[in-house]
């Protein structure tokens, strides 16, 4: 792959029709939610919630096991449980900015296998009408997600999915999918251990169709550039769609040995 220029990169938008739209920034609360430490199952408690009370009265009630079938497991322990409602009350540090936490939930709580959840009026501000639909609408497909970073990756891509093309730092992306830790310094072990296993399963099981390729700054690997695909670009003919997505699978092959 030829280097590009990072700097360059980093200022592109492509631009269609009308203006042009820009991917979350570092400061959004989205991302200081999905980079913070709420696990797997707290983030799809709060993807359940959203879809199922009623936005006025902000009050959720629900039956441990209902609450267990929605979220696609057999069982929750009890202490678990307990803990995960604990997490989601605990104000999350913005660590961009530095200012206070995040408040999501004022009352999370279970109490005679009933999960009782009020959520904070800034729940509201950052998960809109708009991205409570989209979040309804996926929310079989994000309960089926086994792995946080795949969860995050996909609902990372579809928010930013009207941008179409755009371009995040590697430590950025990294910080995002919360592969932080020594295992995902170097970009091959990062897209062999994340982004390939989060393609494959995304493009598997979703009907999102996107690209990713490795970004270079001087001889080193530096960001990442998605490309979403409508389905208007993506051809009728199977054995086509397979061969570009085997082609990203190379693409992004290319920092292996790097």
């Amino acid at each position: 792959m030829p280097e590009t220029n990072l700097e360059s990169v980093l200022d592109e938008r492509d631009i269609g029709e009308g203006k042009p739209d820009f991917p979350l920034q570092k400061d959004h609360p989205l991302l200081v939610i999905w980079k913070s430490d709420l696990s797997l199952q707290e983030l799809k408690i709060i993807d359940v919630y959203l879809t199922m009370t009623n936005i006025r009265s902000r009050r959720f009630s629900m039956k441990k096991n209902e609450l267990e079938k929605k979220l696609n497991v057999q069982r929750i322990r009890a202490d678990m449980l307990e803990k995960h409602l604990q997490t989601l009350q605990m104000p999350i540090v913005d660590e961009y900015t530095k200012k206070r936490g995040i408040s999501l939930f004022k009352v999370a709580a279970v109490s005679m296998k009933r999960v009782e959840l009020i959520g904070t009026p800034e729940l509201f501000r950052i998960f809109n009408r708009d991205m409570v639909a989209v979040i309804s609408n996926d929310l079989p497909v994000l309960m089926q997600f086994t792995r946080r970073f795949i969860y995050i990756l996909y609902r990372y891509l579809s928010v930013n999915r009207s941008c179409v093309s755009w371009t995040v730092p590697l430590e950025e992306l990294r910080s995002i999918m919360g592969c932080t830790g020594k295992t995902y310094d170097q970009y091959k072990f990062f897209n062999n251990k994340a982004l390939r296993i989060a393609y494959d399963e995304i493009c598997a099981n979703t009907d999102l169709v996107y690209t990713y390729d490795p970004v270079r700054m001087g001889g080193k690997i530096e960001a990442v550039r998605f490309i979403i695909m409508e389905e208007e670009d993506v051809q009728d003919d199977a054995g086509q769609l397979f061969e570009d997505r085997s082609i990203t699978r190379a693409r992004g092959d290319l920092g292996r040995g790097l």
